[in-house]
């Protein structure tokens, strides 16, 4: 049984096992002892006696130029699921929809060969090629960029006790103590407000560091003129040419929803990812950058960020902090999307002699 929201409505049902990937490793350790549902990821065909290589079912979803490189992450992780999202858009259509006002930005601090133009101070607009390079998902089939194709639902079998690898990575920023006005350290409340509400508590705390960097912003400083004692963790409409703007704007939603605490900015402010965009579909980084899921009617414009390489920057982080809590063999679900007419290889990242 299963339930999903489309255009705002809650529908539930069921789906076929075989349409089904799992990440519940009790459900699956059960459907193994019962022999509920052999083969389900993977078979063997012999092509002579002495070679019988292994083809992977999830990945033989895929087209050729994606193959070699998720059978190596399958070979080194073979508990990892890999979901072809068939999105049936065009790619040129796509590249030319994400070229559109500010919806792909780059941070003005690379390369001015990646650059279109100045958007605003510290970030311009990016050029085709950037833009290609890090929308096309071939690019990011590696042992740490993979997770930002990541479902971002809360998974017991290692969310449950992952309070400690969460303050290992926050150790490392602002947010190494408690959330202010409170005696709860951020870690556990990332963990709470996940297991809650359904998402992954490492991407909580990632998404916040990608946001806050080194927690200076007036958007949580609480101190802001004329929006005193509001918080906006998140940078929930956050959004503008200007530094101005840009904090204003968050700082003014922040206030219209009440959030007057930090803890409040912080949990409601995860409510809002989970009701806007995970539980619309866009449940993995990667697509909330991009919106290519068409399941709400709406494609293009429902982006939670504009800069287009932090699905990249957060899936690293996310791996560390697997990686630290020595998760990464478990079983993770990768949605992993595919576009009509693409490129035969990945697009290249530019190089300075390009242009």
């Amino acid at each position: 049984k299963v339930s999903f929201i489309r255009q705002g409505q809650e529908y539930a049902g069921y789906v076929q096992r075989r349409n089904l990937a799992c990440s519940d490793e009790l459900f699956i350790q059960w459907e193994m002892d019962y022999g509920m549902n052999p083969g389900a990821y993977a078979i063997m065909f012999a092509l002579g006696e002495e070679e019988t290589p292994r083809v992977y079912e999830d990945i033989e979803q895929f087209p050729d130029s994606y193959k070699e490189a998720l059978t190596a992450l399958k070979k080194a992780h073979p508990n990892w699921i890999f979901v072809k999202m068939d999105t049936q858009l065009n790619w040129d259509t796509v590249v030319a929809e994400e070229l559109k006002g500010g919806r792909s930005l780059i941070s003005a601090s690379l390369g001015g060969y990646l650059q279109e133009g100045e958007f605003s101070r510290g970030w311009s607009y990016a050029t085709k090629e950037a833009l290609e390079y890090y929308l096309d998902p071939r690019n990011s089939l590696k042992e740490k960029e993979i997770f930002q194709f990541e479902q971002l639902t809360f998974n017991e079998s290692y969310h449950m006790d992952c309070v400690a690898a969460v303050q290992q990575f926050l150790d490392n920023t602002f947010m190494k103590g408690n959330v202010p006005q409170t005696v709860m350290p951020y870690s556990f409340v990332f963990w709470a407000i996940g297991k809650e509400q359904d998402i992954s508590p490492f991407h909580l705390a990632s998404r916040v560091y990608q946001e806050q960097g080194q927690g200076t912003s007036p958007l949580i400083s609480g101190t802001y003129l004329g929006y005193e004692g509001y918080y906006n963790y998140f940078n929930i409409a956050a959004s503008g040419k200007t530094d101005q703007e840009v904090i204003e704007n968050g700082l003014k939603y922040a206030k219209e929803q009440g959030w007057n605490t930090p803890y409040l900015s912080l949990y409601l402010g995860s409510k809002v990812i989970a009701s806007n965009y995970i539980a619309r579909g866009q449940d993995t980084l990667y697509l909330q950058k991009f919106d290519v899921d068409s399941s709400d009617g709406d494609l293009y414009w429902h982006q939670y960020m504009q800069n287009i390489s932090a699905p990249v920057s957060e899936a690293r982080s996310i791996y560390k902090l697997y990686e630290e809590t020595g998760a990464l063999d478990n079983l993770f679900v990768f949605k992993i999307p595919v576009y009509n007419n693409m490129p035969e290889v990945a697009s290249p990242l530019p190089e300075s002699s390009d242009r």
